[in-house]
């Protein structure tokens, strides 16, 4: 059974580590710093995912910003042990229950290269309306930033 909790400042920490195993192939892991610095920005929400209550034995996260009348995923990310069972999908959930309660559009960037990724958002109707070249860095070169739109109301 997965849980879904909010997180905030105090869960930086756990938020940098899901990071981290997530995206173990990025230039730059992001740091604890780097996430109580985006939860203290207005419009931040964060979501951990846990097999246990109580965000005991953490295994996803989601971190999102609405601003400005639009929504924007700043980042999610599955434990690797627990890909393609179903965590991003509850994750991506609560942001787009945020952009629909808002009546905001709801907007994220994902690598070219990341196939599980865009079938999950493909799945869920959202579309590309941008291309960001070599917008991210790999181990093995530079990567293109997809850029995705779900209309959520409004």
């Amino acid at each position: 059974m997965i849980s879904i909790e909010p997180a905030g400042l105090p869960h930086a920490e756990v938020l940098a580590a899901l990071h981290g195993a997530a995206f173990a192939d990025a230039a730059r892991a992001w740091t604890a710093s780097d996430f109580a610095e985006l939860l203290a920005t207005p419009g931040a929400q964060a979501w951990i995912a846990s097999t246990a209550a109580g965000g005991a034995d953490p295994v996803g996260f989601l971190l999102a910003r609405l601003a400005g009348g639009e929504c924007e995923i700043i980042s999610l990310g599955t434990a690797p042990g627990h890909r393609r069972s179903g965590v991003a999908g509850r994750l991506l959930g609560r942001a787009v229950s945020l952009a629909a309660d808002a009546g905001a559009p709801l907007f994220l960037e994902v690598g070219a290269d990341n196939l599980a990724a865009l079938a999950l958002y493909r799945s869920s109707r959202f579309t590309e309306v941008g291309r960001r070249p070599g917008y991210y860095e790999r181990g093995g070169g530079r990567v293109d930033a997809l850029v995705l739109r779900l209309e959520c109301g409004g």
